[in-house]
């Protein structure tokens, strides 16, 4: 009895140890969006302009929702969504976009402040921005694929809340490398082209 109950000891320390030592998974990788620098300047955006007083809010852009996640999304063919597996944005990608915009153009020190509505600045103007794509298209076995962004800009004029001005913005951009480096990389890139041509039209409308 006793040597039967000590080996029920020995075994249960055993699993337990050996559920200490397991190898842990390989933990998901986590991508971010960049956005443009001091340096960089916008599209069309004349070097000596004086900043304007003007306060600018960026709300959080409205997504397809499919793509409004983590997941980064891969279209293979009409009218389906699909997702790479092991990696993921590093947030909800709308929140990812809305932060990249306000760093872009705080970073251009066009205007006098740029900020997100929960804030609680008096702004005079607001940026809404409608994602209609952010994925990458690769329809059947064919090793070709690019990465698709597609914005739907309004610039809307405070407190009045009426709309301005609106733009479509897109880009595609190849992906050369199969990686996911590769394929965000070139997200990214078409997201950077995206966000210098609207950041050019708000500086140009913000009077």
């Amino acid at each position: 009895m006793n040597r039967f109950l000590f080996l029920c000891v020995l075994s249960c320390i055993l699993s337990a140890c050996g559920g200490l030592f397991l190898a842990p998974g390989e933990p998901t990788k986590k991508y971010t969006l960049a956005a443009l620098s001091n340096e960089s300047r916008a599209e069309g955006m004349d070097i000596s302009a004086k900043p304007r007083p003007r306060q600018l809010i960026v709300d959080l852009p409205t997504l397809y929702p499919p793509i409004d996640s983590t997941r980064i999304a891969l279209k293979p063919k009409e009218q389906t969504i699909d997702y790479y597996a092991d990696v993921e944005w590093a947030d909800r990608l709308s929140a990812l976009i809305q932060e990249s915009l306000i760093y872009t153009l705080q970073n251009k020190g066009m205007l006098r402040g740029v900020s997100r509505p929960t804030e609680g600045i008096h702004a005079d103007y607001a940026l809404k921005v409608e994602v209609r794509k952010f994925y990458v298209v690769q329809h059947g076995m064919t090793p070709d694929a690019t990465a698709q962004v597609d914005y739907m800009a309004h610039l809307v004029k405070l407190p009045e809340r009426h709309i301005v001005a609106s733009r479509q913005f897109s880009h595609s951009q190849t992906i050369p490398e199969q990686t996911m480096d590769g394929i965000t990389k070139a997200l990214n890139t078409a997201h950077l082209e995206v966000s210098k041509a609207l950041t050019s039209w708000v500086l140009e409308r913000v009077r």
